[in-house]
């Protein structure tokens, strides 16, 4: 019995010690940048939600009246919309048989009671059912906006292309 318990209790020290090292890995941080639950929570939903090409899961990042300003359109306000952008989206990558990640790296970070803002780089690979994959890079800025829930969501998301390397 005491080797079960031992064998159980070690189990769920890696466990939790994966997990542990895991989130606080993500998302990646520029030195000199403090990690935040709240914030880099967002991050590693907005992730999860590309994985698994889920628009509602992107949308509900987003405060009710946040503005999504995306390269050669229109601002767009409230979540609906930004759901509505994500649907379309993410519709076209499963006609296309893709697979899509996106991982983030914060280069500054500056956070208050109830507001902060990222400055950050993203990078996109969209992989093909045959293997083969893509690779897209840009920079972005949000700002993130404490609710009265003491959930964090995006207030503005703004971002755009970065030159090929």
């Amino acid at each position: 019995m005491k080797h079960f318990s031992y064998s159980v209790l070690t189990a769920a020290i890696l466990f939790l010690g994966t997990f542990i090292v895991s989130a606080q890995a993500y998302p990646e941080h520029d030195p000199g940048v403090k990690p935040h639950a709240g914030i880099d929570g967002i991050y590693a939903k907005f992730s999860k939600a590309y994985d698994d090409l889920e628009p509602a899961g992107v949308a509900n990042l987003y405060t009710d009246d946040a503005a999504y300003l995306s390269p050669g359109s229109d601002v767009m306000i409230g979540r609906d919309k930004i759901l509505s952008n994500f649907t379309s989206f993410f519709e076209s990558v499963k006609a296309r048989k893709r697979k899509l990640d996106i991982r983030f790296r914060i280069l500054q970070r500056e956070v208050g009671d109830g507001l902060g803002y990222d400055i950050g780089i993203y990078t996109i690979t969209s992989t093909g059912a045959d293997g083969t994959s893509t690779v897209n890079r840009g920079k972005f800025v949000v700002v993130t906006k404490k609710g009265k829930d003491g959930v964090w969501r995006f207030q503005v998301d703004g971002f755009s292309d970065l030159p090929a390397k």
